[in-house]
């Protein structure tokens, strides 16, 4: 009886898998029958792995590292060259990142942290639209405007998957803005008067109306009305704008009352020689500006 000792022909190669993935390992060789084989991972034995294909179900992290295959017979045993199985572990989120409030002018950071198998590429997306540059593990906006306010994720991907983190909503406000001031205004009895704010900022903006310090009950529109103007109304006005932002006191603006023009003298009648100066004079009171017009026949 001849034995033909066992010769390896084609040794196994290194294999990449994804986590979860099947995959095998193998090995042909020849030699006189029968030819077993008893595969190694790691140095250790394999239970069950005494076929020329190893099987890898399911592939984890455990699975990783070098194998190698003993192939005999009743000549010997040869040894098969060693080989790696890689593993590509999808990623995974481990730090999400977080919502945000902050004023215009603030600066923004939003960060996530991510494991898997290198490398990692990030794209950051506002409102769903990808953000030019946003390809690293951290976001920044150094100086916020309210147009960044919006819902911000990172999607996160290897050669084994993807992964979106969760939402993370930007609030920007604005602080509210004066940009039309309450009027003096001076009028008579009687009269309506109306003063007016304008004013812009992070909506929703609330409005409080004071005279003379004093707050001024249900007066909380962008306006104010004095229906009928008389003496008590007499004073200084102004309204305070809220927004989440903050508080912003308008200049104050008075109102007077205008009181009507009365004769308090008369000009007098006299006679007067021919060719001599004379003045005729009278007194008044009323609110100023007063003018005047002689009428003479």
């Amino acid at each position: 009886t001849v034995i033909a000792p066992v010769s390896i022909v084609q040794q196994p190669v290194d294999t990449t898998l994804k986590q979860g993935d099947n995959g095998q390992l193998t090995v042909q060789a020849k030699g006189t029958s029968p030819v077993n084989y008893q595969w190694y991972h790691n140095g250790t034995l394999i239970a069950g792995g005494t076929r020329p294909t190893l099987n890898i179900l399911g592939a984890q992290t455990e699975n990783r590292g070098s194998y190698e295959v003993h192939v005999s017979n009743a000549a010997g045993t040869v040894v098969s060259g060693s080989v790696n199985l890689k593993l590509m572990v999808p990623p995974s989120i481990s730090l999400q990142p977080r919502p945000f409030t902050g004023l215009e002018g603030d600066s923004l950071v939003l960060r996530v942290e991510a494991t898997g198998s290198n490398p990692l590429s990030y794209q950051w997306s506002k409102d769903g639209q990808s953000i030019e540059g946003g390809q690293s593990e951290t976001l920044t906006v150094d100086a916020l405007k309210e147009y960044d306010a919006g819902t911000y994720s990172v999607l996160i991907e290897n050669q084994a998957g993807s992964v979106t983190s969760d939402a993370a909503v930007v609030v920007v406000r604005a602080p509210v803005a004066i940009v039309s001031q309450p009027q003096s205004r001076l009028a008579p009895t009687g009269i309506s008067v109306t003063f007016a704010v304008a004013a812009t900022g992070t909506t929703p903006i609330t409005y409080q109306w004071f005279k003379n310090g004093e707050k001024i009950t249900r007066a909380t529109s962008s306006t104010y009305n004095v229906s009928s103007v008389g003496e008590t109304d007499t004073g200084g006005y102004q309204v305070q704008v809220s927004n989440p932002a903050g508080d912003l006191i308008s200049q104050t603006a008075s109102l007077r009352v205008a009181q009507p023009v009365s004769i308090v003298t008369q000009p007098a009648s006299t006679q007067i020689r021919k060719g001599q100066p004379y003045e005729l004079s009278v007194v008044v009171s009323g609110t100023k500006p007063i003018t005047y017009q002689w009428s003479k026949d």
